[in-house]
């Protein structure tokens, strides 16, 4: 799908939805179901086992509930927030948003208003651009955005082949071998033992699955992630973001919006200029007064 606040929905095992332009999304969903919303006072909700909802644009609302839920909003007043085992969330430039859930996953984010959120075993997005999207969950699942707004998805055998413009893109599923060459970028995905490089202007990119240690430089932006102790330590601009798993405990300062999220109790506390969220995860009360709408939702 493609255009201007385009969508679509995927579900099952080896699934997968490319999707590129100006706000485009693609929301795949199982076990692990996710939400994507963007636009003005847009809104998802999402129960169950491992749900998430994204939500983008002015005044926009996600309420989530159950076992690992997530509700992440952005614009101005971005927000990053991560649950679980081993669970990384890379932000980079301008409005930026990753959200990871599971085990060993990975977002890679840069540019303008980019988002990749991954779920499950060994997932990986890589998001590039203006404003583009891509949503993973399962096993060995993988979503690549490029170029303007073009599409091919062949279920089944789950082969992919599409040539768009000077981008051709070639996706093996089974042994699920993948490479794709965008203009100056070239990825090589190895499912399995899951090594990929990427290579994208001055970025670069290692990722090795398993011991899990990345090393990512971008700009002035040094992020060591260490898989297992999971210590991230993140300064972006004047954001300093410190993330603690385990107790996780995440302190983030972005301009004016000061976010506290102690998980466990799980309490969350977001204020957004005239927006104040206070969501408690557990009894999970959450009441979001944003502009005129004001919405209370008691699970």
């Amino acid at each position: 799908m493609q255009g201007v606040e385009t969508q679509t929905t995927m579900q099952g095992v080896e699934t997968q939805a490319t999707m590129q332009g100006v706000e485009t999304q693609a929301t795949m969903q199982g076990v692990e179901t996710q939400a994507t919303m963007q636009g003005v006072e847009t809104q998802a909700t999402m129960q169950g086992v491992e749900t998430q909802a994204t939500m983008q644009g002015v005044e926009t609302q996600a309420t989530m509930q159950g076992v690992e839920t997530q509700a992440t909003m952005q614009g101005v007043e971005t927000q990053a927030t991560m649950q679980g085992v081993e669970t990384q969330a890379t932000m980079q430039g301008v409005e930026t948003q990753a959200t990871m859930q599971g085990v060993e996953t990975q977002a890679t984010m840069q540019g303008v208003e980019t988002q990749a959120t991954m779920q499950g075993v060994e997932t990986q997005a890589t998001m590039q651009g203006v404003e583009t999207q891509a949503t993973m969950q399962g096993v060995e699942t993988q979503a690549t955005m490029q170029g303007v707004e073009t599409q091919a998805a062949k279920r089944g055998v789950e082969t992919q082949t599409a040539k768009r413009g000077v981008e051709t893109q070639t996706a093996k599923r089974g042994v699920e071998t993948q490479t794709a060459k965008r203009g100056v970028e070239t990825q090589t995905a190895k499912r399995g033992v899951e090594t990929q490089t990427a290579k994208r202007g001055v970025e670069t990119q290692t990722a090795k699955r398993g011991v899990e240690t990345q090393t990512a430089k971008r700009g002035v932006e040094t992020q060591t992630a260490k898989r297992g102790v999971e210590t991230q330590t993140a300064k972006r601009g004047v954001e300093t973001q410190t993330a603690k798993r385990g107790v996780e405990t995440q302190t983030a300062k972005r301009g004016v919006e000061t976010q506290t999220a102690k998980r466990g109790v799980e309490t969350q506390t977001a204020k957004r200029g005239v927006e104040t969220q206070t969501a408690k995860r557990g009894v999970e009360t959450q009441t979001a007064k944003r502009g005129v709408e004001t919405q209370t939702a008691m699970q």
